[in-house]
């Protein structure tokens, strides 16, 4: 025999109102980060003053924590009378709160900036000093932190009578808290800037890696509240049910 329902729930939580935010990538180099050239005397066969490193690219931004997701609504208060029944089975009537909603996902962070050039080097210069490096990239930034999920609404205290002379029906009252909600993805750290070329054309480093945004909370589920179903002599309905809050 098919089983009849009523269910009371209260509203699922509200998204993560702002969608993912990217950090902002590093600003460049003034001068594109260039070294100064070398200089030298005596129809370039004397090095008078050797060429300097490119300079270290800028570091870029982290992305931004992102938002949390909205707690569930619990149960909602309310009397619902029936006065006449139509069905003789089972009748299941479940009382719940909203499930919360999922949390944000983080942004990804900013990219690192370019390493200047190293100055050109002259071979005299080479030969007394070497060659000169170019300037290591910048450090990304690192990811946004995940949102946590929202809590899951309350249920409630759920009463029910009905006419003792329905034999067979058979009332049920279930009582349920909302489950929390998922927390977010937390977001991937920004891409190493690019190391700078040396005077010999030898390419630095990139810049350092970042961490990617921390993970995002599980919240907890709502209270589930407790119910009772009672049958009486005589009443003005068939059945009533009465919802309150905890």
């Amino acid at each position: 025999m098919a089983t009849s329902a009523i269910v009371v729930r209260g509203a699922d939580g509200t998204p993560a109102p702002v969608p993912p935010v990217d950090g902002k990538d590093a600003l460049p180099l003034a001068d594109g980060g260039r070294g100064t050239s070398g200089k030298t005397a005596w129809l370039g066969l004397e090095c008078t003053l050797s060429a300097t490193p490119g300079a270290r690219g800028n570091p870029a931004y982290g992305a931004p924590p992102a938002g949390n997701g909205g707690t569930g609504r619990a149960a909602p208060s309310l009397s619902l009378t029936i006065a006449k029944i139509s069905t003789s089975g089972p009748l299941a009537i479940t009382v719940m709160g909203g499930t919360g909603a999922r949390g944000g996902d983080g942004g990804v962070g900013g990219t690192g900036g370019q390493g200047g050039q190293a100055g050109t080097q002259p071979a005299a210069c080479t030969t007394t000093y070497g060659p000169v490096k170019g300037g290591p990239g910048g450090p990304p930034g690192h990811g946004g932190d995940a949102g946590t999920g929202g809590a899951g609404g309350d249920g409630a205290l759920a009463s029910v009578i009905y006419d003792e002379r329905l034999t067979k029906l058979d009332v049920a009252v279930h009582c349920l808290g909302g489950s929390g909600g998922d927390p977010g993805d937390p977001g991937r750290p920004g891409t190493p800037g690019k190391g700078g070329l040396g005077s010999d054309g030898t390419p630095e480093r990139d810049g350092t890696t970042a961490s990617p945004g921390a993970v995002g909370g599980q919240s907890s589920g709502g209270s589930s509240g407790s119910g009772s179903v009672t049958p009486v002599s005589n009443p003005a309905v068939e059945l009533k049910l009465v919802v309150a809050g905890l």
